[in-house]
């Protein structure tokens, strides 16, 4: 009777599954997915055919797992469902469930099944191997500490330990640890425990002082005055000559932010040089005093002989001010000489050079012709050593040596500044002749001169020369760009009706080099000798100097 039963089941078994057992496995001839199964099956993606065996119960778990190879993440638990993406081999899995021969996971945010034959043991983690620690030891941050007395450094920490070096008294060691009433240090090569209460606190080291940075300073190239701030408008500090050394201190748009005779204050930076100008020397032609004002009725400084050296420092009209041993003056600048005095018997000056000056970049050459070789180009209003002259060429010394230039690229005049008084000057009728033209517009003065109207025609004035130092006139020194300077000549004159080719005593205006109170040289439109003697009688003065204050 139980035979017949067991064989019931048999067949029962057989007809649900279609095997004797009742399970469903894999056969041994396949052991990769089908390629027709998915587009995503790939040699080398394990899984086991077909479904999980009906009757088989899910069994939820918390496995860690790795891959064997690379393993196919499919929607359900058969080598047909979609696949949902590809896990490498040997990465660290989850699996959360299992059924049959499929076990459940998730990666990359996608859960679904994978075949359980090739996925094995994750290794166990390691866990960090204990610290042995002493369970009243302290550790703290390093601390410097002063021995009292000549101490102990023992091997643990009880007065029973053994005693490795001694610590002399005043020694300063440093505390890596505190255990109770003992501190853990190290002395010469050997760590171990001191008592506590014979360590004092080591006094904070003291930081070095930072080593002071080196002062930077400039020279400055002319007389020049020191402001509050950094404005031509700003009160004056004071007033230095000539290579007056300064401490540099910062740099504020166009001025530098000084220190100088313990005063600190502003000097436009085109006044300062990082090196400091060479001297300029000049020789008294006789004995002079020297004044402390541009007149001889100022007090004297000292007084200098005949031949005597001394430092050029600028000049104001017919002054020029000098150092000597003794002090900074003034002496008239007729009595000075740009070369040394000798005695009466001495030979006769060498001939002036004569010069010429390039009115355009101009290419100096081998012989005097465009057919010779160029020697470089020749800067414009670069002023050349004038040797001789053949078909129209000029043999020169130039910055580029010795050759030839075409007569109509030289000038026997270099280029100057112009000193504007009247309608000249900026923002009057006349301006716009050198608006554009220049590169530079400073407000200044020139020493020796007087400022005259018309009486008949007040808007005309003129400057005369005067013999009084103290008389002065306001100019804008025009700096002129070097490629409009001839052009600009020409509409000056022009504008001035003056003609350099006809007597200057026919003529109102003459064009004269006068010397402003920064030691500029230019071009100035003065009356005549004429209308001089015709203003100094029956003209209108200007006393201040100042076109633009004439009423």
């Amino acid at each position: 009777m139980q035979k017949k039963r067991i064989a019931a089941v048999l067949a029962l078994a057989i007809a649900v599954t279609g095997s004797s057992t009742g399970f469903m496995s894999p056969a041994t001839s396949q052991v990769l997915a089908p390629a027709t199964t998915t587009s995503w099956a790939m040699p080398g993606l394990l899984e086991p055919m077909g479904s999980a065996p009906l009757g088989i119960a899910a069994k939820k778990v918390n496995l860690k797992k790795a891959t064997i190879n690379n393993l196919n993440l499919r929607k359900s638990r058969s080598a047909k469902a979609k696949v949902l993406l590809v896990i490498p081999k040997n990465a660290a899995l989850t699996v959360t469930e299992t059924i049959g021969t499929w076990s459940k996971t998730a990666y990359k945010g996608k859960t679904g099944w994978v075949a359980s034959r090739y996925l094995k043991n994750a290794p166990a983690a390691k866990k960090p191997a204990a610290q042995k620690s002493d369970p009243q030891a302290r550790a703290k941050p390093s601390a410097r500490k002063i021995t009292k007395n000549n101490l102990n450094l023992r091997q643990g920490k009880s007065t029973k330990t053994k005693a490795l070096v001694t610590i002399p008294k005043n020694t300063t060691i440093t505390v890596t640890a505190t255990s109770g009433a003992w501190s853990q240090t190290k002395y010469k090569g050997k760590t171990g425990w001191v008592a506590s209460s014979y360590l004092k606190n080591a006094p904070e080291a003291k930081k070095p002082a930072p080593k002071p940075q080196a002062a930077t300073h400039r020279y400055t190239t002319g007389f020049t005055t020191l402001r509050k701030s950094a404005s031509k408008t700003s009160a004056s500090l004071g007033v230095y000559q000539r290579r007056a050394k300064v401490e540099h201190l910062a740099a504020s748009g166009s001025w530098s932010k000084v220190r100088v005779s313990g005063k600190t204050g502003y000097i436009d930076s085109a006044h300062l040089s990082k090196t400091n100008p060479a001297i300029v020397n000049r020789w008294l032609k006789s004995t002079q005093f020297v004044y402390a004002g541009t007149n001889n009725k100022s007090a004297k400084v000292t007084s200098v002989k005949k031949g005597a050296k001394v430092e050029w420092l600028r000049t104001s009209g017919q002054w020029t001010g000098i150092r000597t041993g003794n002090g900074n003056g003034w002496v008239p600048t007729s009595s000075l000489s740009n070369s040394t005095i000798g005695p009466t018997t001495a030979k006769p000056p060498t001939p002036r050079a004569t010069y010429r000056w390039t009115t355009a970049p101009v290419n100096i050459r081998k012989g005097s012709g465009t057919s010779h070789k160029s020697l470089g180009l020749v800067p414009a209003n670069e002023r050349v050593t004038y040797l001789k002259t053949a078909n129209g060429w000029s043999n020169v010394v130039s910055s580029k040596g010795t050759g030839w230039i075409s007569n109509q690229y030289l000038d026997k005049e270099g280029q100057h500044s112009f000193a504007v008084y009247g309608t000249l000057r900026k923002g009057q009728s006349a301006y716009y002749i050198l608006k554009g033209k220049t590169s530079k517009e400073t407000k200044t003065t020139i020493a020796s001169h007087r400022m005259y109207l018309q009486p008949n025609k007040t808007w005309l004035s003129y400057v005369i020369p005067s013999k009084s130092a103290s008389d002065k006139v306001v100019v804008e020194r025009m700096e002129i760009k070097p490629a409009s300077y001839r052009t600009t000549v020409v509409n000056m004159d022009k504008w001035e009706r003056f003609d350099p080719n006809k007597p200057l005593a026919d003529q109102n205006y003459n064009r004269v080099l006068v010397t402003d109170k920064d030691g500029h040289r230019s071009w100035a439109y003065l009356g005549s000798k004429k209308i001089g003697a015709y203003l100094t009688k029956n003209g209108i003065r200007v006393t201040s100097g100042d076109y633009l204050k004439r009423f």
